[in-house]
């Protein structure tokens, strides 16, 4: 299985769209959750300053709660 750092290796760009979502899992199991969230970004910011890679990270839409209404404006 190939490390975070030889994946990123030889790329110019990396899209991290990698998490756990789930408001209800991550309750369930914070250890879980955090390592995946925040030790996953970690791991990857790192490889990607070793090897000079940029990164696109994408958020979740689960910061913004649910909508009241659908499809769901930029005012939400």
């Amino acid at each position: 299985m190939r490390t975070v750092a030889q994946a990123v290796a030889d790329t110019d760009v990396v899209f991290y769209e990698a998490a756990l979502v789930s408001v209800g899992a991550s309750v369930r199991d914070p250890i879980r959750s955090h390592t995946t969230n925040t030790t996953g970004t970690l791991n990857i910011l790192e490889a990607a300053r070793e090897h000079d890679t940029r990164v696109v990270f994408a958020s979740s839409a689960a910061i913004y709660g649910h909508p009241m209404e659908t499809p769901i404006d930029e005012a939400h």
